[in-house]
């Protein structure tokens, strides 16, 4: 409460210096109070530049003056300064100094003390709050904390669902339906120097926030899905929505390029292995190309597409393994298709990176890279383009930073075995896997045997790429007497830690009394696609 309680004293008024063009009315609300008596009062003035200006005169004698409000309303043109102090028998004591903006005001209440008002009547809790937005990196100012509508705008434009570890990122589906443009949500284009992109990246010791603000070793924030390019190996079939995943990684030597996983849950790049075509050498240890300027090789449990070949090697999608029957790999210590047309592709491989169009970033298998987004697409040889990534409702991109691991596989066994003898134990089909985790494996086989006792058994092995050497994990066998008997096993999950780079085995064995025994496969249509395969599933 503010109170007058002489004859000497007064509250005044007074500016820092000279208006730009208007001076501030003043308006006060008053009671006087005596021993007998109580009246209200109200009072008006406007200030006189450095002149200081009485708002409150002194009350009479015996009498208190409580001040119940006073508002000071600046309707100049600029920022002013004003100061409000006792002026006690010619004696000053500030009371209260204030900056006030054009059109603010000023208000003083009794029991609720001051306030300062915008110029849209809404409170200002201090001066040293401000309405400014946020800036695109750290100003270094400590002493202004940022108001409320300030506050609300800024987490608004953060990506929450992701906690702030992706910052302004946009995915968004080109005209072109088959490419996908990386915008920022603050431009509405690529990244620029005003535009910047914020990813947290791991890098072995925690997360580190790196940015891309611009073009990065002619990367063009844009995916190109080619036509007849089979990724991952997910196969074409109309109306059916396939998902892959955007990566950030970040290059050692300074910056980020966006890649497209079909799978979630890669943090170390793998390395991509571009189309080849030319000539190449074979051999049981791996393929090295030999063409000028490919320079990267496959390894085993690599899965290419080839075309383009003669005897021995066929067309299709490998397995690169060191098997000699429909194998890239031929046989064991030599051999090699010198067919000049010969094209392998590595985009149908579990850890193909489809890199942003024009890139020139090499991959390293020690750069790290963090998955970013998620899309929906379809792949139909059918449509033009063949690729139509999904813009709308639940399907369209999506903004997610290091979702949990999708990743899983099934591989059927493409050709029936056929044999007029027993069929030895063997790996029959197999997977590698190229993450490290805890795996679910399963399978099933399915076989004929024409006479007599018919048995069949599949097995699981993991570990090395060679069966004998692989460890055994599951078993289940199946005993039938009769002619011309269908067996089947199926061998139920088994849980099971995994490194990249480690197969998974589907072994099966197949005898009878006599005549032809058969493992059935893919070769044998409907009903017996997939009636002998293996599979996992990555649960951690």
């Amino acid at each position: 409460m503010l109170t007058l309680d002489a004859t000497t004293k007064t509250f005044e008024i007074v500016l820092a210096g000279a208006v730009a063009a208007n001076q501030l009315p003043v308006t006060v609300n008053y009671t006087d109070i005596t021993t007998t008596t109580c009246a209200g009062g109200c009072s008006d003035a406007a200030t006189n530049s450095t002149t200081p200006v009485t708002i409150v005169a002194a009350p009479g004698a015996s009498t208190q003056r409580h001040v119940e409000t006073i508002t000071v309303h600046n309707a100049d043109t600029a920022s002013v300064t004003f100061t409000i102090s006792l002026n006690n028998n010619s004696t000053l004591r500030t009371m209260f100094k204030i900056v006030l903006g054009a059109l603010e005001n000023f208000l003083y209440e009794r029991g609720k003390g001051w306030g300062v008002f915008d110029s849209n009547g809404g409170l200002v809790t201090g001066v040293n709050v401000s309405d400014t937005a946020y800036a695109v990196t750290w100003d270094g100012v400590t002493a202004i904390a940022p108001s409320k509508n300030a506050v609300y705008d800024k987490l608004h434009f953060l990506d929450l669902y992701s906690l702030r570890l992706i910052q302004n990122l946009k995915l968004a589906v080109n005209a072109s339906v088959n490419k996908l443009d990386i915008f920022t949500r603050s431009g509405g284009a690529a990244p620029d120097a005003s535009n910047i992109i914020s990813v947290a990246i791991p890098d072995g010791n925690g997360s580190v926030f790196r940015t891309r603000a611009a073009t990065y070793l002619s990367g063009t924030s844009q995916f190109i899905m080619a036509d007849a390019a089979n990724y991952w190996s997910k196969g074409s079939l109309d109306g059916e929505i396939k998902t892959a995943y955007v990566y950030a990684i970040w290059d050692a030597n300074g910056g980020i390029v966006w890649a497209l996983g079909g799978y979630s849950g890669f943090t170390r790049v793998p390395v991509v292995r571009g189309d080849f075509v030319g000539s190449t050498a074979i051999s049981a240890s791996g393929i090295t190309f030999t063409a000028a300027g490919i320079g990267t090789g496959l390894v085993i449990g690599d899965r290419v597409i080839v075309s383009g070949a003669t005897d021995p090697l066929s067309n299709g999608v490998k397995n690169v393994t060191a098997q000699a029957s429909g194998a890239i790999n031929l046989a064991p210590g030599g051999g090699g298709d010198e067919t000049s047309t010969l094209t392998i592709s590595s985009r149908v491989s579990d850890d193909f990176f489809l890199l942003e169009a024009s890139s020139t970033y090499t991959p390293v298998a020690t750069d790290y890279c963090v998955c970013v987004g998620k899309i929906r697409y379809e792949y139909d040889t059918g449509d033009a383009p063949d690729h139509t990534i999904q813009a709308t409702v639940l399907d369209a991109p999506q903004i997610m930073w290091n979702p949990k691991s999708d990743y899983g596989r099934q591989e059927n066994l493409a050709t029936t075995v056929t044999s007029e003898s027993e069929i030895t134990e063997a790996s029959r089909v197999s997977l590698v896997v190229k993450q490290s985790g805890y795996y679910d494996c399963f399978g099933a086989a399915q076989g004929q045997g024409e006479d007599t006792l018919v048995q069949i058994k599949g097995m699981i092995k993991v570990g090395s790429a060679t069966y004998a050497n692989a460890v055994y994990k599951a078993g289940v066998q199946q005993f039938v007497l009769g002619t011309n008997v269908t067996m089947n096993v199926a061998l139920s999950a088994i849980g099971v830690y995994l490194n990249a780079g480690d197969t998974v085995h589907l072994g099966v064995y197949v005898d009878a009394g006599g005549s032809t025994r058969q493992i059935w496969g893919d070769s044998e249509g409907a009903p017996y696609l997939g009636c002998t395969h293996i599979a996992f599933r990555k649960t951690d």
